[in-house]
């Protein structure tokens, strides 16, 4: 048993004798720190310490010593040694190889030491900040110039993680450059925003064979602004040289070649291209000087060969240049010598600038015709105390002496200036002013006194000493003159205004007067109307009395009574004659050109605030009126609509084709039939429905006393009715009014189909022509059917428009067609078209009261025969005949 223990331990000294070389080797090759090595060995050095415990009795003791010496070693203690003997067994060898390797441990460990310390003050002495991380980026170095950059102190950096120490670069860019290097065990380089300090860094990660990395890194936030500062300037130069019309121009006169940036090449309207070097011999090279002025071409070559020549270090000249659209631009060419040949020391490289300068050579030529007319305005200047040291062209104009003569004279003096006031007070107020204004009394070389308009202003030193007085001077003689004059008429004029007044005060009192009366001849036409259906009425009983009675006194009553009856005819003339009704002057209108040029009065009349508008449709048939009357109702429309709108607002002109096909349901009463609607509406303070219910009367008005007469609305309603339309207003207090004129649309037809004759009546065996009378009046109705049944007619009796057209839709049979003009629902002319619908060529004739222009104008077109009441039975039959031709009354 015991040689087996020798045995085995010598087999594990032989082994352990063997690796011995390998791991020294392996430490000079891998380069182990001493530490690890150590551990290595110690724990190799126990492993064959328990191997070996079975075998105790061979190395027991050595193995022991062995044992204590690799726990110094695993300690850090390397000046541990074995403390075996030193002689050739294989214990010997063993301890004197393991000292041997500790001692060289020891001394690679110092050497180490001392490169690391030499490092570390390198690494603090440097003016960048450093700090080496480990695998797991934690830190294992910082130095002197990273910690006073964070403000953090070794204890709390060293063993602590990146993520722990800055928290801010979790998830930042900087750590992703980091994870990178150890993965990718690749140095990189890159410039970032610190996540903490939040400036500029650059950064340089490199791998350690640790498996960690090291960081250099620098501030470089001062040059990343100085950057943006160089680019800020830059763009403000670009700025500047673009807003200044600046370009950059270079030549290379050994190599004969130019180059234009694109601010110049535009400034030279595109003679050469922008950013391209070309060949000044070549014809697209020479395009820039034959574009210049053949004047101004010799200075330019001039001031290119002084260059050239190195005659000169810069050179300026102006020069004339054509355009490609054919006009002449001023530019300016500046160059300077950048670059020299070193051996000959002659000019390779000239560069200038462009610069457009057309438009300050117009303000120069501007500003010396500015000059030139200054120094034809009357103006001075002077010392304090009178001197005169400037006098212009105009000075010598106005007072007669030339510059040369008075020049060191005293103004007050030469010209024997009368001041309106003390002039100590005057130079008062220029020292506290700086400026005074007022008339001055003077006299001209030739002794002519004369009143100069004075304006001084002072110039003053730094100290505020007076200096000089510039003295601007006007001769307005003749408008003080006229101003006096012009005082006295003022005088005078007071007095003829006063007169003016009270003619104006009466003629608005006759005007008012005039349109009461205006009002009152409407009345009076109403009245005439209604009087002519009376005496109509008592006309026609009377003419049958005198023709049916026996006794001859009762037909000299009868007789009587129609001699009566024509002079009540001839007063109703004379009231139709005072209401005007016999002047409307009815023609075909288009109404887009007609509210058109309304439009253009109203908006100069009514003012800027008002926005005056037209809405027509294209296809808007004519209607029928009289324009003067039409145009004056709607000018008073807009007259009241200024009223309405103080601030101002919007006035609109519409227009608009209407047909009312049943009568009594149209709001302004209208017949069926088609009519154009003109709408008046505005923006105004509306009305409410009291002031709304008595608008259109005569004499109501909402303005104060004397400033409205309240007929305006009562007028245009009476034109528009007397038109054969109506109006119709509707408003609403803050909503604005509108005026709405219905007029009739014109016949289309009227002006080329005539209206044919009606057919000739057989003179023997006819029948009596049938008529169908038409009239609202049942006495005016019955007298006039008697009248004619007594003539041999035959009678159809209706009481309206409606009803007479109904007759002829079922066929009764009619040669005449007889009606009154003035009728509810469907008036006489509106009945007489329709029949003319349904019967063409039905004779017609028309009765009325009004004997209107409208009526006379239908009558001559030969729509109808016209008769004002009253009417003699025989005159209608007479009308009849001759309608029907042939037929003779009974």
């Amino acid at each position: 048993m015991r040689a087996s223990r020798d045995l085995l331990g010598r087999l594990l000294l032989v082994l352990l004798l063997a690796l011995l070389p390998t791991i020294l080797v392996h430490i000079a090759i891998a380069g182990v720190n001493a530490i690890d090595l150590v551990s290595l060995v110690s724990g190799a050095m126990l492993g064959f310490g328990i191997m070996a415990f079975g075998a105790a009795g061979l190395i027991g003791r050595p193995a022991r010593q062995l044992l204590a010496a690799a726990g110094r070693w695993q300690a850090g203690d390397l000046s541990a040694r074995t403390g075996m003997r030193r002689d050739d067994s294989e214990f010997g060898q063993l301890g004197r190889a393991f000292d041997e390797m500790a001692a060289a441990l020891q001394t690679r460990e110092a050497a180490l030491r001392a490169e690391q310390a030499k490092s570390a003050e390198i690494l603090e002495s440097i003016n960048d900040s450093f700090y080496a991380l480990d695998a797991n980026l934690r830190f294992t170095y910082v130095n002197d110039h990273a910690l006073r950059l964070y403000g953090l102190t070794r204890e709390r950096t060293l063993g602590r993680s990146l993520v722990e120490v800055f928290p801010a670069t979790e998830g930042s860019a900087l750590l992703d450059h980091y994870r990178r290097v150890l993965a990718g065990r690749t140095t990189r380089e890159f410039e970032t925003i610190s996540p903490t300090l939040r400036r500029w860094m650059f950064v340089k990660a490199f791998p350690q064979p640790d498996g960690g990395l090291a960081v250099h890194f620098r501030d470089i936030s001062a040059r990343k602004q100085a950057e943006a500062a160089l680019q800020a300037s830059e763009a403000r130069l670009q700025l500047t040289m673009r807003a200044a019309r600046i370009g950059i121009w270079e030549w290379e006169p050994l190599a004969g070649t130019t180059r234009l940036d694109r601010r110049a090449a535009e400034i030279l309207g595109g003679v050469l291209p922008a950013d391209r070097w070309v060949m000044t011999g070549r014809p697209e090279g020479e395009a820039w000087r034959d574009a210049v002025h053949p004047e101004d071409r010799q200075r330019r070559d001039a001031a290119l060969a002084g260059l050239a020549e190195a005659r000169a270090e810069s050179s300026e000249v102006e020069y004339r240049l054509r355009r490609p659209d054919g006009s002449w631009a001023w530019v300016a060419q500046h160059g300077v010598v950048v670059e020299r040949e070193p051996a000959t020391a002659k000019p390779c490289c000239v560069a200038g600038i462009l610069r457009d300068v057309s438009e300050q050579r117009t303000a120069d030529a501007e500003r010396q015709q500015l000059l030139h007319t200054l120094d034809l305005a009357s103006f001075m200047t002077r010392d304090f105390d009178g001197t005169i040291r400037f006098w212009s062209k105009g000075c010598e104009s106005l007072y007669g002496w030339t510059a040369e003569e008075v020049l060191g004279r005293n103004a007050h003096e030469l010209l024997r200036t009368a001041f309106p006031m003390p002039r100590a007070d005057i130079e008062a107020a220029l020292r506290r002013d700086g400026a005074w204004s007022g008339d001055l009394v003077q006299w001209r070389r030739d002794g002519q006194e004369i009143t100069v308009a004075a304006r001084k202003a002072l110039r003053s030193d730094a100290e505020g000493r007076p200096v000089a007085v510039v003295e601007t001077l006007a001769d307005v003689t003749a408008l003080r003159e006229a101003q006096a004059q012009l005082r006295r008429l003022n005088r005078e004029l007071e007095v003829r205004v006063r007169e003016a007044v009270q003619a104006r005060e009466a003629a608005q009192a006759q005007l008012a007067q005039a349109q009461k009366m205006q009002a009152l001849g409407q009345l009076a036409g109403g009245i005439a109307h209604d009087f002519n259906n009376i005496l109509q009425t008592v006309a026609g009983a009377a003419a049958l009395i005198e023709r049916r009675a026996e006794d001859e006194r009762i037909r000299q009553f009868a007789r009587t009574t129609l001699d009566a009856a024509e002079r009540g005819a001839s007063i109703t003339g004379r009231l139709l004659s005072f209401s005007r009704h016999s002047k409307l002057r009815l023609e075909p209108l288009v109404v887009a050109p007609v509210l058109e040029s309304l439009r253009d009065v109203l908006a100069h009349t009514l003012g800027s605030a008002i926005d005056v508008r037209t809405a027509v449709p294209p296809s808007l048939p004519r209607l029928v009126a009289d324009r003067g009357q039409l145009e004056t109702a709607l000018v008073n429309l807009g007259a009241n609509a200024r009223d309405a709108m103080p601030d101002g607002g919007s006035l609109t002109l519409a227009a608009e084709a209407v047909v009312v096909h049943e009568a009594g349901h149209h709001p302004a009463g209208l017949a069926p039939g088609g009519y154009v609607c003109i709408s008046v509406s505005d923006s105004g303070s509306g009305m409410d429905e009291a002031t709304l219910a008595h608008a259109t009367e005569p004499f109501f008005t909402t303005k104060p006393r004397g400033q409205g007469t309240g007929l305006g609305l009562a007028t245009v309603r009476g034109f528009v009715e007397q038109s054969g339309g109506g109006l119709a207003i509707s408003s609403r207090p803050g909503h604005g009014t509108t005026v709405r004129l219905w007029l009739p649309q014109a016949a289309a037809e009227r002006a080329a189909e005539p209206v044919a004759e009606p057919a000739a009546i057989d003179a023997t065996g006819r029948a009596a022509p049938r008529v169908l009378l038409v009239d609202d009046d049942e006495l005016v109705r019955e007298t006039l059917a008697l009248h004619l049944e007594d003539s041999g007619c035959q009678v159809r009796k209706a009481a309206s428009g409606s009803e007479a057209l109904t007759l002829l839709d079922e066929g009764v049979a009619v040669d005449v067609l007889v009606t009154d003009l003035s009728m509810p629902g469907i008036n006489g002319i509106v009945t007489i078209r329709e029949a003319h619908q349904r019967r063409p060529g039905l004779p017609a004739v028309l009765l009325t009261g009004y004997a209107g222009d409208r009526a006379a104008l239908e009558a001559e077109d030969g729509l109808f025969l016209l008769l004002r009441k009253p009417v003699r039975g025989s005159q209608l039959v007479r009308q009849i005949e001759a309608a029907v031709g042939g037929w003779r009354a009974a």
